[in-house]
């Protein structure tokens, strides 16, 4: 699914977005998965996984929304756009979100799969943030 014209644009078609949301959820958030099961995105946020101490983050090739603040994150870390599968996320010892309205949040759990909210990398990216201009 996608359209490789639009991805990492922003654009108002979001009728992907409403169609992987299913319904409200306690978090709000569910992973948007591409035909091949990769990980794209979340419903409305940017998603970053920490595996081995590498910070990573879905390429968007075929849909998805280059979001500003997962730019902003970009510039303060180094960051690895490359295809993840939905398996690799059982390898993150960290997960988190990013959202130009709720800046870095935290992931606790994907799929029943619990995450430490011991997160170094989202703590740091937090601690930067209030110290911008974004704040």
């Amino acid at each position: 699914g996608g359209d490789p014209v639009l991805a990492g644009l922003k654009h108002l078609n979001r009728l992907p977005d409403v169609l992987a949301t299913g319904g409200p959820d306690e978090q709000g958030e569910r992973l948007i998965l591409d035909a091949q099961g990769r990980v794209v995105c979340a419903t409305s946020s940017n998603v970053f996984f920490v595996v081995d101490g590498e910070v990573l983050t879905p390429r968007l090739i075929s849909q998805g929304v280059r979001g500003v603040m997962a730019e902003w994150v970009s510039e303060q870390i180094d960051v690895r756009r490359c295809a993840i599968a939905h398996g690799m996320v059982s390898l993150a010892s960290e997960c988190f979100l990013t959202n130009a309205l709720r800046g870095v949040i935290s992931v606790s759990e994907i799929a029943k799969q619990p995450f430490s909210l011991d997160t170094p990398v989202a703590n740091g990216l937090r601690s930067r943030l209030l110290k911008s201009s974004w704040a």
